[in-house]
């Protein structure tokens, strides 16, 4: 009958139905099935938190949908039976199987339940994915880049299936020595990462490994990184840029990092490109001679350039030569431009020869090459068959046009003691050529720190002291002569130094007392330099300060006095931070009567900071109340909970007719003996300060009963005993004229309760 009712209702209202009904929108009915699922996965991964888990009838009508609010799991989600009593079709029919969609695509269930309608209320676990699932295999890491002094980016190949990658980073290519926070660091399905809080010119390796429901992937190959030493600004710079900078012909990207280092390999200069296929004004410092650091350039030096640090090949018409200060050089880049012309290399000389150079110096000497053919000549690379000697750490590309040259500079730095030899050969598009090099090399002290390049502290209490104690080792073959010994950070770190001039002999070990005293929170850094006829060393001194909060309430006992009955009284308690670091501090009560603001809510505060915070009693039945505030908080960085004690009397107080007293009184309690309860009457015959208290027979203080300003009358106040014990009480009464203080009242009575 309900078909037939269908075909008769569109073929006259057909219009309507075409506008009206909306197939993309569940219509609730009176009867559902709840499905849930706790594994909902794609690719073997969990879902995310605002996937859409759509469930459609055999017909394909939307009867059920639900945004997924925690990972990998939906539900309960109602799936409508269809509503015979409209003509609408709203979902799905007992004994229909349900599909379902996962961000409209269709998914797969895989139990336990099934996804057959059954009955009305029924409630079925239904697990569903989409894709397959497999092990992962190893995945390849890529070489790291935009490689800075205390970050370098990484990146590897992006596999499917993966619902996380594991990250090591370490110091040893064993990763024996992980860096702390990256062992099997989890960071997620991206395929890139920024590595930071590293040191400069510091070695470190990578690997990753993909996870996912059927468990860990092969470790990836290992890739090592080594970080830069920053750029030391001097006073002194010029600037180079240039507007056609080419990879393999394209334009380089915006982001692209273009640095510049002098002939010693010294990092100088730095631009990240801002506008396709052009940089600068990029400043190239030149080296402070009034300083012990190697800053940069020298007058006359010619500056390698590299983008994203490989090697790129000059192609302006000026040469990249520090010149002097101030001046502005157009140079243009490339990187992967082949040559195919005759050029031909020509040196100005076949043997080098150096003079003594102590073991742990450096000479260098100047060559010439030039260009004497007729078309383009491309040096590629230096190389040497001796590591005494070297180019430059970086391998310098250079471009010359035909009779163009250029000046370079080869390096000795003798390892051993005597005479050194070796042979540096450049290498270029059209073949290479030689140079003979020798130098004498002589014996110096080589300076070392125990522990080597960074010594950490470990944690030291902000404001505090701890001391520990560096060696210096004299590793070298003559004796080490120290001249000056400094740090740079001296309000937080200082060392008792060895005597000026103080001589350590091959072999012998100086021990030096170095103390850490952070004065702010957080990691505290300093650079302790030692120097020596034979050059400057540095070790690296490294604390993390710590403070600790201290909790002061501004009272251990909280009284809200008397209270009358339904009429809600607040009061308030300060809370301050006497110590150096934030002090966190949740507040709750131990009853429903005594109420703070925001039980839930975490307060964190500063230090040396007060706040006050509001405390509510609302009175339900006559009689003391008593009840605890407690603050959870942090104390001394220790996980404590302190507690305040709540009182307050309810109590009713009744104003008897319309008389007003003449004088002031207070009349015997009635009844008397009582028990539990008995009356006190007074009267006011002016608008007075009324403070009505209870005592035992030891004087100490019982309740008060009234503590407030009241208007001139007849008043009747109870006293419930409530867990009080039988026995002989006072109770005293203190009544002062708020306009003529010498008119007062003050009077004890005596009563006694039986129980």
């Amino acid at each position: 009958m309900k078909t037939i009712y269908r075909i008769i209702f569109l073929i006259c209202f057909l219009p309507f139905i075409l506008f009206s009904q909306n197939y993309g929108t569940v219509i609730p009915t009176n009867e559902w099935v709840s499905f849930w699922g706790d594994s909902i996965r794609i690719d073997g991964c969990r879902i995310n938190i605002g996937t859409i888990i759509k469930a459609y009838d055999p017909e394909g009508v939307l009867c059920g949908e639900f945004k997924v609010n925690s990972p990998g799991k939906f539900g309960l989600m109602p799936v409508y039976k269809d509503d015979v009593l409209t003509v609408n079709d709203e979902g799905a029919k007992e004994g229909d199987i349900i599909r379902f969609t996962i961000n409209d695509s269709i998914a797969t269930v895989i139990g336990p339940g099934t996804s057959v309608w059954n009955s009305n209320g029924s409630v079925i676990k239904v697990n569903l994915k989409i894709g397959i699932e497999n092990i992962i295999g190893s995945t390849f890491a890529y070489k790291a880049f935009n490689i800075k002094p205390n970050k370098f980016s990484i990146k590897w190949e992006k596999k499917i299936g993966v619902c996380t990658f594991l990250l090591d980073v370490a110091k040893d290519s064993l990763f024996n020595n992980l860096l702390m926070g990256y062992d099997k660091k989890d960071i997620g399905s991206v395929n890139s990462y920024i590595v930071e809080d590293v040191l400069p010119g510091t070695s470190y390796y990578y690997r990753v490994r993909g996870i996912n429901i059927l468990g860990l992937g092969l470790v990836s190959n290992t890739i090592k990184v080594t970080t830069i030493f920053p750029i030391y600004k001097t006073n002194e710079w010029i600037s180079f840029w240039g507007d056609s900078i080419q990879i393999y012909g394209r334009l380089v990207d915006v982001g692209s990092l273009i640095r510049a280092y002098d002939p010693q390999g010294i990092l100088c200069g730095e631009f990240e490109v801002n506008s396709p296929g052009k940089f600068g004004l990029m400043p190239v410092y030149k080296d402070d001679p009034f300083t012990t650091i190697d800053e940069g350039a020298s007058i006359g030096d010619t500056i390698r350039l590299t983008i994203n640090d490989t090697l790129a090949v000059n192609t302006g018409l000026n040469q990249p030569i520090w010149t002097s200060n101030g001046a502005v050089i157009k140079i243009n880049l490339l990187i992967g431009f082949v040559f195919n012309g005759k050029g031909v290399l020509s040196l100005n000389i076949k043997l080098m020869k150096f003079d003594t150079v102590r073991l742990v110096n450096k000479a260098s000497k100047p060559i010439t090459i030039k260009n004497i053919g007729t078309d383009t000549l491309v040096i590629t690379n230096w190389i040497s068959n001796s590591p005494d000697f070297h180019v430059n750490p970086l391998s310098p590309v250079t471009k010359l046009g035909p009779m163009e040259s250029y000046i370079d500079s080869i390096w000795f730095k003798p390892i051993l003691v005597g005479l050194r030899k070796g042979i540096v050969g450049i290498l270029t598009n059209v073949g290479g050529d030689s140079i003979v090099v020798e130098g004498y090399g002589k014996g110096a002290g080589v300076l070392k720190f125990d522990p080597p390049m960074v010594f950490d502290f470990g944690p030291v209490r902000l404001n505090g002291t701890k001391l520990v104690t560096a060696k210096i080792r004299n590793d070298g073959n003559e004796v080490l002569k120290i001249t000056e010994f400094f740090i740079n950070n001296p309000a937080e770190f200082y060392a008792v130094a060895p005597p000026f001039g103080t001589v350590i002999n091959p072999g012998g070990v100086v021990n030096i007392d170095v103390t850490a005293a952070p004065r702010q929170l957080g990691i505290r850094k300093g650079v302790l330099f030692v120097r020596h006829l034979d050059g400057l060393d540095s070790l690296v001194l490294i604390a993390k300060s710590y403070g600790e909060p201290k909790l002061k309430l501004s009272a251990s006992r909280i009284d809200f006095g008397s209270v009358k009955q339904t009429v809600p009284k607040d009061t308030i308690i300060k809370i301050k931070n006497e110590g150096d670091d934030t002090l966190v501090v949740r507040m709750f009560t131990s009853s429903t009567l005594f109420t703070v603001m925001n039980p839930t809510m975490i307060r964190k505060i500063l230090p040396n900071v007060e706040i006050t915070e509001p405390i509510k009693f609302t009175p339900v039945n006559l009689g003391t109340v008593v009840g605890k505030l407690y603050l959870e908080n942090n104390h001394m960085n220790l996980p404590r909970i302190d507690s305040v004690e709540l009182v307050a009397n309810v109590v009713t107080r009744i104003a008897i007719g319309t008389e007003i007293p003449k004088n002031y009184s207070i009349t015997q309690n009635y009844p008397n003996p009582f028990n539990p309860s008995t009356t006190i009457r007074f009267g006011l015959p002016n608008e007075s300060y009324v403070r009505l208290e209870i005592y035992n027979s030891l004087g100490q203080l019982v309740q008060t009963l009234v503590n407030e300003v009241m208007s001139a009358h007849y008043y009747e106040v109870k006293w419930e005993s409530g867990k009080n014990p039988t026995g002989l009480y006072f109770y005293k009464i203190i009544a002062t004229d708020i306009n003529n203080p010498n008119n007062k009242l003050i009077q004890t009575k005596k009563m006694m309760l039986v129980k």
